[in-house]
């Protein structure tokens, strides 16, 4: 996903099915096990698909039973920036899988991680192990933001979401949910959000840090998928993270979060200055996960599990709920977008009764 062209805060849902589907999937199983056998020299006993068989990464279990993943990216720029990114975060050692191998093309051998994501982790999570979880992936995006900009990977990555078209298509998100539900959302200075949210000296960023996207392993919050890393405001990390549906409603918890990151995030400037684009970034990121929910809903709700398992948009009454009241609460503590919190409380009961 390139942020420059799309809004969407997550990747794509991609179809599968048909006989071209089915070549593509052995095209790459077949290149990624000729890639373990030439890159690490070892044999490949078998394969499974872990997320799927449409995802671009495989666990491989190698001669004698060890097992690592294997990825074949659809866009080479995308694995160059994963390597990269890998290859910074292992000098550093930020919590970020190994990097194995790479045929400085479009695959990546990496080792596998053991655990459980973090957005399994935290579904049956009470409110202070939650917090520990969450605490613990904070920690690991700054790590890695720190590693990152260490490495000088600001000149490599690409810029996300600068220019003023992709800020203002940001801000329409509210009206075209609107207008979906037949509840118009409120005028907004935009003038002053352009000035807010825009970003004069981006800073390097995970981008896609959901949950999904994170392994608790031993405790600890590892976070993997580096293919979409670029450069933005640091503190959009925090946004996807406790902006994601798959987070707990821990209101008290999100604030002793908050109290203890933005700071860390903000690098340097005002406090309140980097809670403010906190609260107004945030809020329109949790319009556009709510605008994937009820795009991908249809009649029925999904299953919870499911989504989780297969990594999918949280499409569920559930996480709804929960992007709706986080959003009015955040929306509510800045003063550029205070007028969408009523608008939430409206959304959420027009949801309540689809």
């Amino acid at each position: 996903m390139s942020a420059n062209k799309k809004t969407s805060s997550s990747r794509p849902q991609r179809k599968t099915g048909g006989k071209s589907s089915s070549e593509r999937i052995a095209r790459r199983r077949d290149a990624l096990t000729r890639a373990c056998q030439t890159l690490l020299q070892r044999t490949v006993a078998s394969v499974d698909y872990p997320g799927g068989r449409s995802r671009e990464s495989l666990r491989m279990v190698l001669d004698g039973g060890d097992t690592i993943i294997a990825t074949r990216r659809n866009e080479a720029q995308l694995a160059a920036v994963e390597a990269r990114t890998l290859r910074a975060l292992n000098a550093h050692k930020a919590p970020a899988p190994t990097l194995l191998a790479t045929d400085d093309d479009r695959i990546l051998l990496q080792e596998e991680l053991r655990g459980e994501r973090l957005s399994l982790a935290l579904r049956d999570a009470d409110e202070g192990h939650a917090e520990r979880l969450l605490s613990s992936a904070l920690t690991g995006l700054y790590l890695a933001q720190r590693a990152a900009s260490a490495e000088g990977l600001e000149r490599y990555v690409p810029a996300l979401g600068t220019d003023e078209a992709w800020l203002k298509a940001l801000f329409d998100r509210p009206r075209l949910i609107g207008g979906y539900l037949g509840i118009p959302a409120p005028d907004l200075d935009r003038n002053a959000l352009l000035g807010l949210l825009g970003v004069p000296e981006p800073r390097f960023v995970k981008w896609d840090a959901r949950p999904g996207n994170a392994y608790v392993v031993d405790g600890t919050v590892f976070w993997f998928d580096w293919e979409h890393a670029g450069k933005r405001n640091a503190l959009d990390d925090m946004a996807w993270l406790l902006g994601d549906e798959f987070v707990p409603e821990y209101p008290e918890m999100e604030l002793r979060l908050i109290d203890a990151f933005v700071g860390k995030f903000a690098d340097s400037g005002a406090a309140q200055a980097a809670r403010e684009y906190l609260y107004a970034y945030g809020t329109f990121h949790m319009v556009v996960r709510l605008a994937l929910i009820l795009k991908y809903k249809r009649a029925e709700w999904w299953d919870l599990d499911h989504c989780i398992e297969r990594d999918k948009v949280g499409v569920t009454l559930l996480c709804a709920r929960r992007i709706c009241r986080r959003a009015e609460r955040w929306s509510g503590r800045s003063s550029l977008v205070a007028p969408l919190a009523p608008w939430f409380r409206a959304i959420c009961e027009a949801i309540e009764g689809m």
